[in-house]
């Protein structure tokens, strides 16, 4: 059987393709890291180290569970004390103490890192009047508040930064402001939520 180079060409091509999909939807998770993955914004899976597929267009790495440190930026509008909204960016550097006690109090609470952090900081503005919030007062707050928070979820917090502040009138119908999951306590075991596998 003999091929001719038309149609050796068209199978290369075809090969390349096929090649090329299957490497954007192979994921590689690095040991002692947890990935939570989202599909079409609800929860999927959670994929322990080594390889899983990944859809691209449908699936989302939500959370990071590793115990090397992972910086992330949240940008979102808080409201004030007094009504008032602003808008804050704050990057983070946060590890797991231990990857599996993480998942566990996670799931637990039905809460994710992301809602933690952005908690911690909404509870932060919420405690302030937009006359007293600055740089300085609001990493105040924002440090009592991830502290408590973390404690019992066996994350460290190594370093914080807030990097914009902007104190403008935004006003509460004009944006969407960040609200903190209801989350439940450590040892109640209700609800359809977990990030188990």
């Amino acid at each position: 059987m003999d091929i001719n180079s038309e149609t050796f060409s068209t199978l290369m091509i075809f090969a390349f393709i096929i090649l090329v999909i299957l490497l954007f939807r192979i994921r590689r998770v690095p040991r002692g890291t947890v990935y939570i993955v989202d599909r079409n914004t609800h929860y999927h899976k959670t994929v322990k180290h080594g390889f899983f597929f990944f859809n691209p267009i449908t699936d989302r790495i939500t959370t990071e569970i590793s115990i090397t440190p992972k910086t992330k930026q949240y940008q979102n509008y808080y409201e004030t004390e007094d009504g008032k909204v602003c808008l804050i960016v704050l990057a983070i550097t946060y590890s797991a103490q231990d990857v599996e006690d993480v998942l566990y109090n996670l799931s637990a609470t039905r809460r994710s890192i992301d809602d933690v952090i952005q908690g911690a900081m909404y509870h932060a503005v919420l405690s302030l009047r937009i006359p007293e919030i600055n740089v300085q007062t609001l990493s105040r707050e924002f440090e009592r508040n991830i502290s408590s928070q973390v404690l019992g979820l066996c994350i460290n917090v190594h370093n914080f930064n807030i990097k914009y502040l902007d104190k403008a009138s935004y006003r509460l119908q004009q944006v969407n402001v960040f609200k903190p999951h209801k989350s439940r306590s450590l040892g109640n075991d209700n609800g359809p939520f977990t990030y188990g596998d």
